[in-house]
């Protein structure tokens, strides 16, 4: 039984202690297994090829850590290499760093993660060992080496030894040990070295890099917009912008041209009449693929602010309720939808879900307003349906609290499907208004 608990279903509720505890186990299990398999692999590999070197394990392995979720991975490669291998502190320490790396996705406590250090003794004694290990070194090297940060070791050490709440920080055990920290937008890795972890970058100036997230044009466009990828190969002449998106500047000089306007018109109006057919499959609601399509589609949290954004819904409908029919005529028609996923046991994320439902229901059945306004949430809003959502989009919301976004990639697609990104200054919008312009 204890198998299927752990499998059954991966990122369990963690309001309370059991399933804190679940979740703990499945973090392990995860790390624990991959590491074993890796391990196996490289030395299967290595058969027959000469005698097996530790010390190349750090050039043929790579070990990414996505937030603190997998941070186990380096107790648990540590214990692999000292308990299983034989291989001193010093050694299973030099190749742990050299093949372990860290991103940083957001400051937001769910994803720096703090375990209860009585949690972590009773589940992983060794493994709180070694962790316990790492602290100590960790704090007579600040002594040693730069003592001027002394009284930042409280909250730069790893364990938390507070009477009333003692804590592994994991986010601070993958700085200490991984040989790069990166953020994922230049915004966000700024934030990293000047907020976060600033006292670290001063140990470790190096070690702290910026990785923007990226999305792959041939699923982004090429797959889920093929009239519109016709048309930039067209204009263009050439395919290779498939995989060399600055080819794409390429079209600059054609942005006025009356042709070009007309095909990607009639491209995108295509991709309207596709997803005004699957929302009414999908909700029964139908919408008008004459209307503005302004779409939200991200995890639903309230830092992303799709309360913002349903609250604007609301305002439109009100100032459409006191115009008068004649002053109706003159504005632009508008279809808001909202879709995306949430934590299991985020309450409040589930009253924005029913907040965007029953708006909706408000303004589809109101026959002075139903014909200039539609709000629609769009169910089960996966992959696959996004893949029909953002070809379609004219208006897209990435109206994050600014500062918490640690990147985003719907922007990048949204952009990347001609459609005009609405956003804060924040994650990547930043670096998309640089390449796009306002």
């Amino acid at each position: 039984m204890v198998h299927l608990q752990i499998c059954g279903v991966l990122y369990p509720g963690d309001a309370k202690e059991n399933g804190k505890l679940l979740r703990l186990k499945q973090q392990f299990f995860l790390c624990s297994a991959s590491l074993q398999d890796i391990i196996f692999r490289s030395k299967e590999r290595k058969l027959g090829k000469g005698s097996w070197q530790w010390s190349e394990f750090p050039s043929k392995v790579a070990v990414q850590m996505n937030d603190t979720h997998p941070t186990l991975a380096i107790p648990k490669l540590m214990r692999l290499l000292m308990d299983e291998e034989g291989l001193g502190w010093d050694e299973a320490w030099d190749i742990t760093t050299r093949t372990v790396a860290y991103t940083n996705h957001t400051v937001l406590p769910d994803a720096l993660e703090k375990w209860s250090q009585a949690v972590m003794w009773k589940l992983l004694p060794r493994h709180m060992e070694i962790i316990e290990e790492i602290d100590k070194r960790f704090i007579a090297r600040i002594h040693k080496a730069r003592p001027d940060l002394e009284s930042k070791l409280p909250s730069m050490r790893i364990l938390d030894n507070n009477p009333q709440k003692p804590v592994v920080r994991m986010a601070n055990l993958c700085v200490v040990s991984v040989h790069t920290v990166n953020g994922v937008a230049q915004l966000r890795s700024e934030i990293l070295k000047s907020e976060l972890f600033a006292d670290n970058v001063s140990l470790w100036p190096t070690k702290f890099q910026n990785k923007s997230n990226g999305i792959t044009p041939h699923r982004c466009l090429r797959f889920c917009s093929p009239e519109l990828s016709s048309i930039i190969t067209k204009w263009l002449k050439t395919e290779e912008w498939i995989t060399n998106l600055d080819l794409l500047t390429g079209l600059r000089q054609f942005a006025d041209n009356v042709e070009l306007q007309a095909e990607w018109a009639s491209a995108k109006m295509a991709n309207k009449q596709h997803l005004a057919e699957y929302i009414e499959r999908a909700t029964g609601v139908s919408i008008d693929p004459n209307s503005l399509f302004d779409i939200q589609v991200k995890r639903i949290h309230e830092y992303k602010r799709q309360l913002l954004n349903i609250l604007g819904a609301i305002y439109i409908n009100k100032n459409s309720k006191e115009m008068s029919p004649e002053e109706r005529k003159k504005t632009t028609s508008r279809t808001i939808m909202i879709g995306g996923e949430a934590f299991v046991t985020y309450t409040n994320a589930k009253r924005i879900v029913k907040l965007v439902n029953d708006v909706g229901a408000v303004v589809t059945n109101d026959p002075e307003v139903n014909s200039y306004l539609k709000v629609v949430f769009v169910p089960n809003c996966d992959v696959s349906v996004a893949e029909i959502l953002i070809p379609g989009s004219e208006l897209s919301q990435h109206i994050s609290t600014a500062g918490m976004e640690a990147s985003g990639t719907s922007n990048m697609k949204f952009a990347l499907n001609g459609c005009l990104v609405t956003g804060t200054l924040d994650g990547a919008n930043v670096e998309i208004r640089e390449e796009n312009g306002e």
